[in-house]
């Protein structure tokens, strides 16, 4: 499933706009719907984000990210998916880079959302954008996303945006009870989004 998007530059780095979201850096304003979101007593956003809800903790994890050049192969980039209809952020996109080396690039593509606005599409709308932000801009050729066996959300999320699962590691990593879990790993092609994206027109 191909994104639609508008892409905007500005001097804190791009603005990623679809129907019902931007996509974009973070804003000291986002500090109070943060705060909010990451106060939750859910055991997805604390297993995603570990990050206390307090100014400090947010402005020491997103305020950095600000400087950071969008286009310059990033090694993450954390970006607030922001509701118009809502006027806030309620939840984030990231994206990484890894560079095998002048033409050959691997993305990787992560989320988290607050679960007042979970089951309405927008970690999907958001994600598309970012997908799609990656392979028209940034030279990509794979985008990869990894989940936790038991984030049934997330990763019927992954199917949605098109990709496939590539792997289930046994035991790979300890979940919120601190027990080792499995895990999947998705992906998606450059050749497979553009083929999405023509059978969309």
């Amino acid at each position: 499933m191909a994104a639609v998007y508008k892409l905007e530059k500005t001097k804190c780095g791009i603005r990623l706009i679809t129907d019902r979201l931007v996509v974009r850096p973070f804003e000291s304003s986002d500090v109070p719907a943060l705060i909010e979101y990451l106060s939750m007593d859910d055991p997805m956003v604390a297993r995603v984000m570990r990050i206390a809800p307090s100014p400090e903790a947010i402005e020491a994890y997103w305020g950095p990210m600000r400087d950071i050049d969008p286009f310059a192969d990033p090694q993450w980039n954390s970006l607030m998916i922001h509701v118009k209809a809502e006027g806030k952020a309620v939840g984030n996109v990231g994206y990484g880079i890894t560079v095998i080396n002048e033409t050959h690039k691997l993305g990787q593509i992560g989320w988290s959302l607050s679960p007042d606005f979970r089951g309405r599409g927008f970690a999907t709308e958001a994600a598309q954008a970012v997908l799609g932000f990656q392979f028209d801009h940034l030279g990509v050729n794979r985008v990869s996303a990894r989940t936790g066996i038991a984030n049934r959300r997330s990763w019927r999320l992954m199917e949605r945006l098109g990709m496939r699962r590539e792997a289930h590691f046994r035991r790979s990593h300890t979940n919120l009870a601190g027990e080792w879990d499995d895990e999947f790993i998705f992906a998606v092609l450059k050749s497979e989004w553009d083929s999405s994206r023509r059978e969309a027109i």
